[in-house]
């Protein structure tokens, strides 16, 4: 799965599912087909992977109504002072990990029905 790549050096993907969101994951971490957007602990695998490839390993996650955005309670930051904020933990982690440790900007546009 490849998108475009924009000035920054980010690659831009837009994803309709959290099957391709999983898909992404396992193929650009090279790590086994798992659920890691809705499986906290398969998530934590990200952060492992962190620990062991990068240079300064940083990691930090929060649930907080009142500093996130509405509906939105989970931040993870895999670099200090940037934080990712979604529904669930194991999506922030998946969303931020792409983001921090790959330069892989996804726009995830979900049906209702998921």
């Amino acid at each position: 799965m490849q998108g475009e790549i924009d000035q920054y050096g980010f690659e831009r993907i837009q994803l309709t599912s959290l099957i391709a969101l999983n898909q992404l994951i396992a193929e650009r971490f090279d790590l086994p087909p798992r659920p890691y957007t809705t499986d906290l602990r398969a998530a934590l695998e990200l952060v492992i992977w962190a620990l062991d490839h990068d240079d300064f390993p940083y990691f930090a996650i929060f649930k907080s109504a009142d500093e996130a955005f509405p509906s939105k309670p989970f931040g993870v930051g895999f670099a200090r002072k940037m934080w990712r904020y979604a529904e669930t933990g194991a999506l922030a982690i998946c969303l931020d990990a792409l983001y921090q440790l790959k330069q892989i900007e996804v726009d995830l546009k979900l049906d209702e029905a998921e």
